[in-house]
């Protein structure tokens, strides 16, 4: 069983502010509602999955995260698609490939995030 934090989350957003380099501090659905041309902002919006990590933590769009399934120390970026939240492999591994992706484990709560697409080096 997956671990939500409350089904309210997954309606929940971040924002990187590409400018100053740091995580927007206020009400990001407002900074949204005012962002008319997404491609053109200065910021970069990240949702919530609604899950946590091992550590209570809860997991965005634009996370990094290890742990998943017997990929226990391979990164995995969390990305939006279609179909929900993916996981998208950092490096290779033995019978996982950079950039493969995977469906989000079921036990997404034994992960561990060990960073974002912003503050950590392992996206290149």
């Amino acid at each position: 069983m997956t671990t939500r934090k409350n089904s309210n989350n997954r309606f929940k957003f971040r924002a990187w502010d590409k400018k100053e380099n740091k995580w927007f501090d206020g009400n990001v659905l407002y900074l949204m509602s005012q962002t008319y041309i997404p491609d053109e902002t200065d910021y970069e919006f990240m949702q919530s999955t609604g899950l946590l990590d091992k550590n209570g933590k809860e997991i965005f769009e634009g996370d990094v995260i290890t742990g998943a399934w017997h990929y226990f120390e391979v990164p995995f970026l969390i990305k939006w698609d279609l179909y929900g939240f993916r996981m998208e492999c950092l490096k290779d591994f033995d019978y996982i490939k950079k950039g493969e992706h995977k469906d989000c484990p079921t036990h997404i709560e034994l992960c561990e995030i060990i960073g974002n697409i912003f503050e950590t080096n392992l996206i290149k």
